[in-house]
């Protein structure tokens, strides 16, 4: 998920530095390449930052999956496992 922003990063460089494909695209319909490099890098940046936040709460509820995964006082892993008389 996060490589399309590293891409855009890597492509908003690109247009800054000059590459003659952006040039030629840039010209072709009349870019202005260094507002087009300034708005790919904002893109790029926000989309790793929604991407990192987006895997902290992934992990996040994982573990509290994985808390709430521990056993009752009776050892039994789920309270469906039990029978109907409460044992």
């Amino acid at each position: 998920m996060g490589i399309t922003g590293i891409l855009m990063v890597i492509f908003s460089v690109l247009m800054k530095q000059g590459n003659w494909t952006f040039a030629v695209l840039g010209a072709e319909n009349r870019w202005n390449m260094h507002e087009k490099a300034r708005l790919v890098l904002g893109a790029g940046c926000a989309y790793l930052v929604i991407c990192v936040v987006l895997a902290f709460v992934q992990l996040l509820d994982h573990l509290r999956c994985f808390k709430r995964k521990s056993p009752t006082r009776d050892g039994d892993t789920s309270p469906l496992l039990r029978n109907n008389r409460g044992t």
